[in-house]
């Protein structure tokens, strides 16, 4: 359906972006590996179909790279319950790049840092005020690019909203990962799901509540714990505040039963209790 060659995967990526936008979707988070063609390979360099190991293009006339890139545009998809809806903007943008990063073991700590965002080498199509180069290490290796759609460019493609983009190099990311990621299964098995308000005193953390099930769970029978709701009223007593949280359980090896997951919130209500003088708000 098009007359040239790919030489990123943006252009289909807003392309999709814009479909979803006509059928009223409001925050769209799209992303896809790809090949793009970057021109013909340099004269004299012809290809080698017969070889067992090589580059990506090794076989063709063209000079190919595998890149992965991404579009997002709307509202932050998680956010805290007590807070209004946010636009996704440029640093929710590289918090997801820091965390997809920081898989391949690539740091982006301060104190440890390898990968770097830089405002140099920009793209024309990004907005020169929120936009990143992507580099590693003293060399400054390119591994991608991240920023905002230029407001013109999303102008004259009827975007409605502001547009976050970013691709990166997959070949030169794997010169420098350190890790190399593994699929996980889903688990076949149902999930349990507890809920809990402790009344706890003001200054008590809501961290602690949550990590003292973390500590108690020696089966690592919790999925994912989170808080729900904080409330204060006269009814509570003065300097107190209602935390509820809500527990997804489950083992990995078979099918949990209603009683240990009845035990494991019983002794998870007894150590909140008895660590943070809480009570358990009926």
């Amino acid at each position: 359906r098009y007359g040239v060659m790919r030489l990123s995967l943006i252009p289909g990526l807003i392309k999709n972006l814009l479909h979803n936008q006509r059928n009223q979707e409001k925050s769209i988070l799209l992303f896809e590996q790809g090949t793009v063609f970057l021109g013909y390979k340099p004269e004299g360099k012809k290809p080698c179909p017969k070889a067992l190991f090589g580059t990506l293009d090794q076989d063709s006339f063209s000079v190919e790279k595998q890149k992965f890139s991404g579009v997002m545009l709307g509202k932050v998809p998680f956010q805290a319950f007590d807070q209004p809806p946010k636009d996704l903007d440029f640093y929710h943008l590289k918090g997801v790049l820091c965390e997809a990063l920081s898989t391949l073991g690539l740091s982006v700590q301060i104190l440890e840092q390898d990968v770097f965002f830089e405002d140099k080498n920009l793209l024309p199509y990004l907005h020169p005020k929120e936009a990143s180069s992507i580099v590693y290490g003293s060399d400054r290796l390119l591994l991608g690019h991240c920023g905002r759609l230029h407001p013109q460019v999303a102008q004259a493609l009827e975007i409605a909203g502001n547009p976050y983009v970013f691709e990166l190099d997959i070949e030169a990311l794997s010169q420098v990962s350190e890790v190399v990621p593994r699929f996980k299964p889903f688990s076949r098995y149902p999930l349990i799901e507890r809920d809990v308000a402790f009344v706890v005193d003001e200054e008590i953390k809501v961290g602690d509540i949550l990590k003292a099930a973390l500590e108690l769970d020696e089966a690592k029978l919790v999925h994912s714990i989170n808080v729900f709701d904080i409330y204060r009223g006269k009814n509570l007593g003065a300097d107190k505040k209602s935390v509820a949280v809500s527990m997804v359980l489950k083992r990995e090896d078979r099918t949990l039963t209603d009683d240990e997951a009845e035990n494991f919130v019983n002794a998870y209500v007894d150590v909140v209790k008895a660590r943070l003088g809480a009570q358990v708000r009926q």
